[in-house]
């Protein structure tokens, strides 16, 4: 990172890195931080092809005029050259030299020192807030922490006079290994997992013609909030639709990349993503120690290289112990890899607008529309869901009773959503108190309650989790409601058990009683739940009692003349501290074995060297009593373990009524009406079906809405009593024929969620997967025409859709000749409507394909409009119906788009030429590729 901002190359584009960028070289550094010295730990300079960029070489200070402190610092700097160190001074981090101009910019802190030495700082309780601004600016940071309070290092045996206390790095934050829930606030999308990624291509390739491309590939993800790890081994096509798939899917935060390992094409990919990850580069692991997981031994070497890559780098980052501990693994399916539901790949995601809108942000996605969830983790679920909707005839009309249900009762969901809003993310709670019971010391020297703080924490799960309970037993309430009006839903029925009831309680009652105190005075063990703290505060309890006995003590031997109520323990200076009238004090202090702390006017303060000592005594017994709660609360914490999969089968269940309770949201009627949709047995027709009636596109309804306009609706019909599976579908450009293929196609993604739709009435039978081929788009990065982008799509149709399918294809073949480009779209049109038989719209301005009879299983539909003869003004009346449309009306659009009226009266002549000179059988091919493509085509069509 650094080095490459050195040599003007901003690897972070972020308008602070640039600022830093900019201002990095006004200041002074040491000589072996200048650019002409830097090094990494082994003397490689920057522009070797193993330099590594995580260190830096630093000469041995230790005979030079370098400060203790800075010692430390430099021992620490030189393993994390490439991460912001954030290094603890008595109650502040400060940052130094880079790191300070960084960060000074990013977070815009204040200078501190000489300005010509780059120094800024923020107090403790800052630190995560500060730390996620620098994430999110693209940075890691490392944290390092005072080890040991003053009095333990003066305790130190054989310690130096001029020793310091010991500082060690403690955590490190990067944007795929966030923990704290302040940094997870501050996360772009702070509910979703924020997941860890690593890839390892494979060295060869099976796919045939492919030599050398490495599209065969390990991975492994993990979300370190809820300790969950996710690997798997795939091979990919030449257009990597699986990787984008995953990419898309499970949108990385941080990705881990050897430059030896990933292919050029992959990183040009990550760069086109609408959110692309932070790339990290990583290659600081042996494969022949770090082997993943235990069991992992018959996984391919690419995924045991990607776990391993994963499980290193939780070592590096300090969180390796905190989040295999509890970790669970599993599988990562994908949508290409045999799934159950509804398959919708990287194209059908991203065309459709799924998770993302064009822009890559959540407002204007489907996601966004449905997502009525309350709770962060019913939140993640839904996702999950929209990502990978229902198959199952029987899976989705479950869903659909539960919503039926739900929508008759809307005071009782009005009930419980309140309820459940004001619940913590306890999926996440959960696994950082399952981390902190690893904790058997303390570690970090911190000046705030910590102890009390973390066992608030826990004492917040429990009382979250007893509430969580009471709203998974509201449904028996609800059949009480209504009794003798039948039963619940079976799948709302299954969400809790009747035996179920009363344990949770239970257990959480016990480990509640081991805590005593509240939120405004604090936490601590119970009498009798630690022996080691209670004789802590019993000796606390006799200090202080001492200390009141030295106070009368004083007052009755040296103090004469004093009234016992003018003599009072104060803490200015000194934590205890008798101040007494002047009057009082005797002339020779000395003599009487007390000296003066302090004063104020009228008043003297006391010491006595008792009284120092007992200070002394006092505050070492209240540390020692504050670690003695860390063992405590390991226990504690590893008891709540004990329980765990209960615990988290009830937060999944809980999740699950979340995101039922948002379907039944999205269902209630808005601008219009909302059906519930017919699901079909497939075994009882000889063609798949899909008739939608007056179907509206959600997301576009809404959009029109705030703006006072209305969605026309319209009606798509495909093998209905025999009618054709294949609609052919033309129209004038603007006439909402690309606005009817994706309402069509997010009618069944909502369908097969289990929701209601937005239409008169639905009728399909279940769609295996949805294929897509709509808008125009090129990637340079990627080195992919807008042509070659159309044909990997098509291609993906032509492979893999089956006659339970849905394709919706715009405009294939615009990215070539006129010719070229028609006969392609027949040749692809052909085959898919007489030998793949899937339910397809296919859109063209190419109305020679209409005009020809040989297509079989074929219907000709078209956007109506209105032509005003005399001035060829037309009028878009945006209804889906049937027949053809002889023109596309292209030099209306012209004249919208402002182009000069002479301009469009000379394409208008050209355009009757070019119509009366043209013979569409004849179709000339221009590009021998292309000819062979349409002739290969033609060659599977026909058998």
């Amino acid at each position: 990172m650094l080095e490459g901002l050195l040599r003007n190359e901003r690897h972070v584009t972020t308008g602070s890195y640039s600022i830093a960028g900019s201002n990095i070289c006004r200041y002074s550094y040491p000589s072996w931080m200048h650019p002409d010295n830097l090094a990494d730990e082994k003397g490689r300079r920057p522009d070797h092809p193993d330099y590594d960029q995580s260190t830096m070489k630093v000469p041995d200070l230790r005979e030079g005029h370098c400060t203790p402190m800075l010692l430390q610092y430099w021992e620490v700097k030189a393993k994390h050259f490439d991460e912001i160190t954030l290094f603890k001074v008595g109650k502040f981090y400060e940052i130094f030299y880079y790191d300070a101009v960084f960060a000074q910019a990013a977070c815009n802190l204040r200078w501190m020192g000489n300005n010509k030495k780059p120094h800024v700082g923020f107090p403790e309780v800052s630190l995560y807030e500060y730390s996620s601004v620098l994430v999110n600016a693209g940075f890691r940071t490392v944290v390092v922490e005072q080890v040991e309070r003053v009095g333990e290092m003066n305790k130190g045996q054989g310690r130096k006079s001029d020793a310091v206390v010991k500082r060690e790095a403690c955590q490190a934050h990067t944007a795929g290994t966030l923990t704290h829930e302040v940094m997870l606030k501050n996360s772009p999308s702070p509910a979703q997992p924020n997941y860890l990624m690593a890839l390892w291509f494979s060295d060869g390739c099976t796919h045939p013609g492919a030599l050398g491309d490495r599209l065969s590939f390990g991975c492994c993800v993990v979300d370190c909030t809820t300790s969950t790890f996710k690997y798997g081994w795939f091979e990919d096509k030449p257009d990597r639709q699986l990787l984008r798939t995953i990419l898309i899917t499970l949108q990385p935060r941080e990705l881990l990349a050897d430059k030896k390992s990933i292919p050029t094409a992959v990183h040009r990919l990550l760069q086109g993503l609408a959110v692309p990850p932070t790339v990290t580069q990583w290659h600081h692991w042996d494969p022949n120690t770090e082997h993943g997981r235990q069991d992992e031994s018959d996984e391919p070497l690419p995924v045991q290289k990607a776990c391993g890559a994963v499980l290193a780098y939780l070592r590096q980052t300090m969180l390796y112990e905190a989040v295999t501990s509890f970790a669970t693994w599993e599988k990562l399916d994908t949508s290409n890899a045999g799934s159950s539901g509804l398959v919708l790949d990287a194209n059908a995601l991203e065309q459709l607008e799924v998770l993302r809108n064009t822009d890559g942000k959540l407002e204007g996605s489907l996601l966004n529309q449905l997502d009525h969830t309350v709770t962060p983790f019913g939140k993640r679920l839904l996702r999950q869901w929209v990502c990978c909707p229902l198959r199952a005839k029987t899976d989705t009309d479950r869903r659909l009773d539960v919503v039926d249900w739900l929508l008759e009762r809307t005071e009782l969901v009005a009930d419980l959503r309140s309820r459940m809003r004001k619940l913590p993310d306890i999926e996440r709670r959960q696994n950082r108190v399952f981390a902190l019971g690893l904790q058997l010391e303390r570690k970090a020297v911190l000046y705030g309650e910590v102890e009390s703080s973390r066992i608030a924490q826990f004492m917040e799960l429990l009382a979250a989790l007893k509430e969580a309970d009471r709203c998974l037993a509201m449904k028996f309430s609800w059949q009480q409601v209504r009794e003798g009006d039948g039963a619940l839903p079976a799948l709302l029925d299954e969400l809790i058990p009747m035996e179920e009831l009363g344990y949770v309680d239970g257990i959480l009652e016990e480990l509640g009683s081991r805590v005593q105190g509240s939120e405004s005075d604090g936490y601590s063990a119970a009498p009798g739940c630690c022996p080691a703290y209670d004789e802590a505060q019993s000796k606390i309890a006799s200090i202080k009692s001492d200390l009141q006995e030295e106070l009368k003590t004083v007052c009755h031997e040296h103090l004469k003349g004093c009234k016992p109520q003018e003599a009072k323990f104060v803490s200015v200076k000194y934590r205890y501290e008798i101040e007494v009238p002047e009057r009082c004090a005797p002339r020779d202090l000395e003599a009487h074995g007390l000296e003066v702390s302090s004063t104020r006017k009228g008043f003297v303060r006391l010491l006595t060297q008792e009284i120092r000592n007992m200070t002394e005594e006092l505050d070492a017994t209240e540390e020692r009593m504050k670690d003695c709660l860390y063992p405590f609360m390991a226990q504690l914490f590893k008891d709540f373990h004990k329980h765990t999969i209960r615990l988290q089968d009830m937060v999944q269940r809980l999740a699950t009524l979340d995101c039922l309770l948002s379907l039944s949201e999205a269902s209630r009627p808005g601008a219009g009406s909302m059906c519930r949709p017919q699901i079909l047995d497939p075994t009882e027709f000889t063609a798949p079906v899909f008739d939608l009636v007056d179907g509206r596109h959600p997301v576009q309804e809404a959009a029109l809405a705030r703006s006072g306009r209305e969605f026309v609706p319209n009606s798509v019909e495909m093998g209905i009593n025999g009618s054709p599976t294949t609609l052919l579908v033309t129209g004038p450009n603007m006439g909402g024929k690309s606005t009817v293929l994706r309402l069509s196609a997010t009618a069944v993604i909502i369908a097969q969620l289990g929701c209601r739709v937005p239409a008169s009435s639905f009728k399909l039978t279940p769609v295996d997967r949805i294929f897509t081929r709509i808008g125009a788009r090129d990637s340079i990065l990627e080195n992919k025409s807008t042509f070659l982008i159309e044909l990997e799509e098509t291609g993906a149709v032509l492979q893999h859709a089956t006659k339970h399918s849905l394709a919706v294809i715009d405009e294939l073949g615009r990215g070539t000749s006129t010719f070229d480009g028609a006969a392609i779209a027949h040749a692809v049109l052909e085959r898919i409507s007489e030998s793949i038989g899937c339910r397809t719209l296919f859109a063209t301005h190419y109305h020679q394909l209409a005009e020809d009879e040989g297509l079989h299983n074929t219907a000709l539909y078209h956007q109506a409009c209105l032509v005003n003869p005399a001035t060829r003004e037309v009028t878009f009346l945006y209804k889906f119906t049937k027949g053809r449309c002889p023109q596309s009306h292209a030099m209306h659009v012209a004249k919208i788009a402002g182009l000069p009226e002479v301009i469009v009266e000379a394409a208008r002549e050209m355009s009757t030429v070019f119509h009366s000179a043209v013979e569409y059988p004849d179709v000339p091919y221009d590009d021998e590729a292309l000819g062979e493509f349409y002739d290969s085509v033609k060659h599977v069509a026909a058998h």
